[in-house]
């Protein structure tokens, strides 16, 4: 009688082998999948044919260089006459959101007028973006406002303690390991950091002042000069949030309605018929794989960030 050859390891070994080749590929496309190097695909093809730009803001802001690419291009279509820039965010990390301001604000140089729609939650960095528009639209109960600068951090000396575990750290200067989660935070590292607060927190608010100033001058007759609008700004800079029809009786949003409202008042105000030139489209799964492979270069290159101000309710 012949003995049957056991094929278990046989099968195991092709398993193994199948999911190490799959490892390779993935890492690889991982490592050339990053928003910078992403080519487009047939699935993000340009309708460059319209008369106004829209650009959509949804979930916290993390990243820009999707959108700064986005807003730039629209911005060098000499048929289109305006942004509508649609926000539904509670804010971000600083850097992110002041360079997609920024890409607006180059737009409006190029003579682009820049129109905001607010969707549930336009919040601390959505508000920093909203800042730029000409004209604000919010819903009665969107959660707005929240104009401050906020960071968290966790002092876990007593776990370290309870875990017995002894951190060693070896730095080249006494603020290299600020936010040290393994020792108590120092009065100088609180001062230190509670200035990049306040110079971040004074940036936010030179930002609303420049971008609500004469709408609050029309609405407030009182008030006649910068200072004195930047006094009233800050009243409500404190952190708090408005709901959408608070902040239009106080002069941070121009009117209450939502995309339809707002095209209504922009093919009156522009007297043409409104055709959106829209930003491509990704597939479900090239998003998803876009942000893998973001993580993935992140954290081959170590850009993992210990510490990070952010405009976020």
């Amino acid at each position: 009688m012949s003995e049957k050859r056991d094929s278990g390891p046989i099968v195991l070994g092709m398993i193994l082998l199948f999911f190490l080749l799959l490892c390779v590929i993935t890492t690889i496309g991982f490592g050339s999948m990053s928003s910078k190097g992403l080519k487009s695909t047939s699935m993000e093809k340009w309708n460059s044919t319209g008369n106004i730009g829209l650009i959509k803001i949804e979930g916290a802001i993390f990243k820009s260089e999707v959108k700064v690419k986005n807003i730039n291009k629209i911005a060098k279509l000499p048929n289109v006459k305006a942004i509508v820039l649609y926000i539904n965010s509670p804010g971000g990390a600083i850097g992110p959101t002041e360079e997609i301001y920024r890409a607006l604000m180059h737009a409006k140089e190029k003579g682009k007028k820049i129109y905001i729609v607010m969707g549930g939650l336009c919040a601390s960095g959505g508000y920093f973006l909203a800042s730029s528009g000409d004209y604000i639209f919010a819903e009665n109960s969107t959660f707005t406002g929240s104009i401050g600068v906020i960071m968290q951090m966790a002092n876990m000396t007593e776990l370290y303690k309870y875990l017995k575990i002894k951190m060693i750290t070896i730095k080249s200067g006494k603020y290299k390991d600020i936010g040290n989660s393994s020792r108590p935070m120092t009065t100088e590292d609180k001062n230190y950091l509670q200035d990049l607060i306040t110079q971040s927190y004074n940036i936010f608010l030179d930002v609303v002042v420049q971008g609500r100033k004469q709408a609050i001058m029309d609405k407030f007759k009182d008030l006649k000069t910068d200072d004195a609008v930047k006094k009233y700004i800050k009243k409500y800079a404190d952190g708090r949030v408005l709901l959408g029809k608070n902040a239009k009786e106080l002069g941070f949003v121009d009117a209450i309605g939502d995309m339809e409202d707002a095209q209504k008042y922009i093919e009156k105000k522009l007297n043409l018929k409104i055709k959106f030139v829209k930003e491509p489209i990704k597939s479900k799964f090239m998003k998803i794989m876009t942000e893998l492979g973001d993580s993935y270069s992140n954290l081959k290159s170590g850009k993992v960030e210990k510490l990070q101000l952010m405009y976020i309710m």
